[in-house]
């Protein structure tokens, strides 16, 4: 009887993480799919990495990226602007805003950042094949200061 009490205390404290993971659904405008397609996958990827759950159905919010801008800016920077908007989730179209925030950044092409983090270039190629290697360092980049961003504004709403 002793060990079966212990049990269900050891499996609800290893469980109970799993169980409390924020659930995010995150989602691009379908004009601007193939434009973010790299940046989503890079979100998902980063937000995972920290715990959150990216599920389909029955989401606690909605993750918006939209308004994807991109400009060249020299031989190998290039300078992004984007807005990321937390919704409540719903089945069709846009829920309630929650948080909105514009995010400007730039990234720099070089083919060693790649190098930096093995797992997420393993996750990107099973994701989207035969993405160029500038389009896989912005994912990985921009990817990672969205997911960042996002983590930020979920914790303004959880006070």
């Amino acid at each position: 009887m002793k060990k079966a009490i212990l049990f269900v205390v050891l499996a609800a404290l290893v469980l109970s993480p799993v169980l409390a993971q924020t659930k995010l659904d995150v989602k691009t405008k379908m004009k601007e799919k193939f434009d973010l397609k790299g940046v989503k996958h890079g979100v998902i990827f980063y937000l995972e990495k920290d715990g959150y759950k990216i599920v389909d159905l029955k989401p606690e919010y909605a993750v918006w990226l939209l308004n994807f801008d991109e400009k060249k800016v020299d031989a190998n920077k290039y300078a992004i602007a984007f807005t990321i908007k937390i919704e409540t989730p719903k089945l069709l179209g846009e829920g309630d805003v929650l948080a909105q925030k514009d995010i400007k950044g730039d990234f720099t092409f070089d083919p060693k950042t790649l190098d930096t983090d093995k797992g997420f270039v393993d996750f990107i190629k099973a994701k989207v094949k035969d993405m160029k290697e500038k389009d896989q360092i912005e994912a990985m980049q921009i990817g990672k200061l969205a997911a960042d961003e996002i983590k930020a504004l979920l914790a303004t709403l959880k006070k």
